[in-house]
């Protein structure tokens, strides 16, 4: 357990690291309004990829475990339906976000941007579930190389096309993000090939995850509900900020990811191994919950400390406003952690619907909170709206959750 939780906490810090240099050096070529919008169509890119996976990774992973269909079967009928959902719903969101977003006008410039949007969702949905079915067979290792490919090669395409356009735009951005995306994939592969292990793959059978639809869908009602904050939150805020305000805001939040890598994390492997030792699950939770307090702590204290250095690298302009709203968001991976474990606990023990309608009714607050500070008070009313939003809702989930833990403590005295 601690090993997969720390092969996704390296992921994400290998990502913030590489994803650190790249908006770095574009904030130094482009100005902040083009920082504002690659920022943005990058978040909404993972957000509708997101949406594209249906809940069919969650269900892949309880379902491997049953062994009741094919594993070959059952994987490429559940990438293949993904990818087509991330495609369609990333040309639906291509079409008609820069309506009501001006952030994301580029997106029409024209066919080319809304492809390569399209295309970029779909790849962006199935390396997302990918990663979630890695963890599931136990192979955090897996993600930490292809991490690593992704982080130098979106970089290296990045310095590749500044270098061969005099004048690039945005969209170049968008383009080296997905070719590192892409690229990092197929390296994976060869690697995987060259070393004998071939990929699991099987015929299409919609009936192999057909069956399943209803768990998937529950599952995946419950994932969207969960992560709504932080999938939805900048576009949003797009929304509502000023194009320079929605550019320090998205160099604060993606900065800020590999904080919030420790509860998907944490709560991602508690899910593995609960479904694989279903009586061990709340044995589990009490050392995940220690291990992620210390975690929080020491990421809050690090942040804390270095966004001022961290923003000095992105230019004179991110340094006040970048640094405060990365110190405000930051407090939140705790409050995110104590909702994701009693998330995950809940799916465990096959509460889902219970669940869905709690957190649904707190992801309205996520969005609300946010929506109404920024409209009052600009960037920082909007992160600290936030902010109070997380809080508000960990101290709803923080009883029962420990609850859960103490009687997990009693089982093991008796």
């Amino acid at each position: 357990m601690i090993f997969n939780s720390g092969s996704l906490i390296v992921t994400r810090l290998i990502a913030a690291v590489s994803g650190f240099a790249f908006w770095a050096i574009a904030a130094n070529r482009f100005p902040t309004e083009a920082i504002g919008f690659a920022g943005a169509a990058i978040t909404s890119m993972l957000t509708v990829g997101n949406f594209g996976m249906l809940g069919i990774g969650t269900y892949l992973v309880s379902e491997m475990h049953r062994k009741r269909v094919e594993r070959g079967t059952l994987f490429s009928t559940g990438f293949a339906v993904a990818a087509a959902a991330g495609l369609i719903l990333g040309t639906l969101f291509a079409t008609l976000a820069p309506l009501v977003i001006g952030t994301l006008a580029p997106l029409r410039m024209g066919l080319s941007s809304l492809a390569l949007f399209a295309v970029g969702t779909a790849l962006t949905t199935t390396m997302l579930l990918l990663e979630e079915v890695l963890i599931g067979l136990l192979l955090g290792g897996m993600t930490v190389l292809r991490s690593m490919f992704f982080a130098v090669i979106r970089l290296g395409a990045l310095l590749v096309l500044l270098g061969a356009q005099s004048a690039p735009t945005p969209i170049v951005m968008l383009l080296a993000w997905l070719l590192g995306d892409g690229l990092s994939a197929l390296v994976i592969l060869g690697i995987g090939l060259l070393r004998g292990q071939r990929p699991q793959l099987g015929r299409f059978e919609f009936s192999a995850i057909q069956s399943g639809a209803g768990t998937a869908l529950h599952h995946h009602l419950l994932t969207m509900a969960l992560n709504i904050s932080g999938m939805l939150v900048p576009i949003v805020v797009a929304a509502v900020l000023s194009a320079h305000d929605n550019a320090m805001f998205s160099v604060a939040w993606i900065n800020t990811s590999l904080a919030f890598a420790i509860p998907f994390a944490l709560s991602s492997v508690l899910y593995a191994a609960g479904n694989a030792e279903p009586h061990a699950a709340r044995a589990k939770l009490r050392q995940t919950l220690l291990i992620g307090a210390a975690a929080s702590a020491l990421a809050a204290a690090a942040f804390w400390l270095a966004a001022p250095w961290v923003m000095q690298r992105f230019g004179d302009d991110y340094v006040i406003a970048a640094t405060l709203a990365i110190r405000v968001i930051v407090l939140a991976v705790f409050p995110v952690l104590i909702k994701s474990l009693w998330v995950t606990m809940q799916r465990i023990n096959g509460r889902m619907s219970r669940a869905l309608r709690l957190v649904s009714a707190g992801g309205l607050l996520e969005l609300g909170m946010p929506i109404a500070g920024g409209l009052i008070y600009g960037l920082n009313g909007a992160c600290i709206a936030w902010l109070l939003s997380q809080i508000i809702l960990a101290a709803v989930y923080v009883l029962p959750l420990l609850r859960i833990a103490r009687v997990s403590r009693a089982k093991r005295q008796l």
